[in-house]
């Protein structure tokens, strides 16, 4: 619930509420974004799309991380590595070990202001395919 909390003072209009998944409590955004579900998990983020299976693929098509094989299936977004690698999955944000907020105190301004900035710079990716692919 105190995660939640912190989420939602530093999300700009965004609601997190707390919910149970088997034994692990996790705070989630329901409509984070155009459609886009957020769920935070520790240092992962999840996003579950509320689109059909084919905009999902079409929009995988153009992000997804299996063709970046430098890096091992991921792209680095801000202080995020972000994998998709199946169309049927969903994009999945771990951290970035190697980048600076992570070596602060996951309850700091400084982690939540980078974190967010991370979040942010993920969904200016993210929004120009959502919306080429609206209908």
């Amino acid at each position: 619930m105190e995660k939640c909390e912190l989420y939602n003072k530093f999300s700009k209009n965004k609601n997190f509420t707390v919910f149970q998944e088997g034994e692990e409590w996790l705070c989630r955004c329901d409509n984070f974004n155009d459609g886009v579900d957020l769920i935070i998990e520790n240092n992962r983020v999840s996003l579950n799309f509320n689109f059909d299976e084919s905009r999902i693929l079409d929009i995988y098509s153009e992000l997804k991380t299996n063709r970046y094989h430098r890096n091992g299936d991921y792209r680095i977004v801000e202080c995020f590595r972000m994998f998709w690698t199946y169309h049927k999955s969903s994009p999945t944000l771990y951290a970035n070990a190697t980048h600076p907020i992570w070596s602060y105190s996951t309850n700091s301004n400084e982690f939540l202001e980078g974190y967010f900035l991370g979040l942010t710079e993920f969904f200016k990716i993210l929004k120009p395919e959502i919306l080429r692919t609206k209908v």
